[in-house]
């Protein structure tokens, strides 16, 4: 990326080690006027004399106001706002107007469709309607890969690659093979529950095997609650538990596992009908008609749902470890989420898949002047 007065955030919050905000692009146009003068690295100063930041080149004097649109979801906005504000203690010349929304993404499109790039965010995280292909055919995003090979300020050397957790460089989503939303997060996913309602009934919080689970799903319907909640408005949170990566689980059990692990990153066919993802949705489906999911299911939202736990009306949902930040505000003093996967196999030795997600960051519109 261009060294222009832009910055973007690659804070990796709650489960990912924090790094910083990053210096970063913005103008599509490269002449002699937007490029920062060369660095004397060792008087940090340019070749005319101006005070510059020896990390990237760019001057200290001259006052930049940063337009950020940021997706306000289960993770709150503390861990951003701290983020902000180390990186105006090391950068004072930089400030931000922040515009946080849960719905960020509908007031990204409204100023996209308005065409206006002066009033445009200069970075904006949540998404894009649509998806982001066309934007970055048409120029109008910039290109973050270089950040995975600069190096932390707060890393002690190391770079974001490096600091970032394992695996969080091959599966981050990419674009015509760039990078062009760092992942300032990472979350795991299954089945959250109320962890003291399970110690009081003696339930088994480490079910092994499918047989187990489906034990403890007739264990806490016997009790009157239901076993599973989730959102029924938003129904792809039932893959937060019961998502692709169970078929994994099946196919080890199968001793098909290589080549459902390949069918399934390569989209071969079958894919939907495969065997594996058919038995895991009639397990779904069996689940439901053995009443382990509440009945008013269809409209239910997310906070909903999770509220379902925090009552004692039902046992578990299917959600994200965000969950305890997001219903923070509605759990009693004392009250302890739990954390399960579901085991799909017989074999109790055979490997548990879960769904760790590294979160999608900031996009940079490349159009601001």
């Amino acid at each position: 990326m261009k060294k222009v007065l832009k910055a973007t955030s690659v804070s990796l919050a709650s489960l990912v080690v924090l790094t910083s905000l990053t210096a970063c692009s913005s103008n599509s146009s490269n002449n002699a006027a937007n490029s920062p003068a060369p660095v004397n690295a060792s008087a940090g100063e340019t070749d005319a004399g101006a005070q510059v930041y020896s990390e990237n080149g760019l001057p200290k004097d001259e006052k930049v106001t940063l337009k950020v649109g940021f997706f306000e979801g289960g993770m709150g906005r503390e861990w951003f706002d701290y983020a902000l504000e180390s990186f105006k203690q090391k950068f004072p010349n930089v400030s931000f107007d922040v515009t946080y929304s849960p719905t960020i993404s509908q007031v990204t499109q409204t100023k996209i469709a308005a065409n206006d790039d002066k009033d445009m965010f200069d970075l904006f995280s949540g998404s894009i309607p649509g998806g982001i292909a066309s934007y970055v055919e048409a120029g109008k995003l910039e290109s973050q890969e270089d950040l995975w090979d600069r190096k932390a300020y707060d890393g002690s050397g190391k770079t974001l690659k490096e600091v970032s957790f394992e695996g969080s460089f091959e599966s981050s989503p990419r674009t015509k093979g760039n990078t062009y939303a760092f992942p300032i997060s990472a979350s795991g996913s299954g089945l959250m529950y109320n962890k003291s309602l399970f110690e009081q009934n003696g339930w088994n919080e480490n079910p092994k095997t499918w047989s187990e689970f489906l034990k403890l799903c007739e264990d806490i319907k016997a009790a009157g609650l239901y076993p599973i909640t989730f959102p029924g408005v938003y129904p792809d949170y039932i893959t937060n538990a019961f998502g692709p990566p169970k078929v994994y689980e099946l196919a080890e059990e199968n001793g098909t596992l290589d080549k459902v692990y390949e069918d399934y990153h390569k989209f071969n066919q079958p894919y939907f009908l495969a065997a594996e993802n058919v038995e895991r949705w009639n397990r779904i489906y069996d689940m439901g008609k053995k009443g382990y999911f509440p009945s008013g299911l269809a409209a239910l939202n997310h906070t909903q749902s999770q509220m379902q736990v925090v009552q004692g009306k039902a046992a578990m949902v299917a959600t994200g470890t965000w969950v305890e930040n997001e219903m923070k505000q509605s759990t009693p003093e004392g009250f302890k989420w739990g954390y399960m996967t579901v085991p799909m196999a017989e074999k109790p030795d055979n490997t548990k898949w879960i769904t760790f997600t590294p979160g999608s960051g900031f996009l940079i519109w490349a159009a601001k002047p």
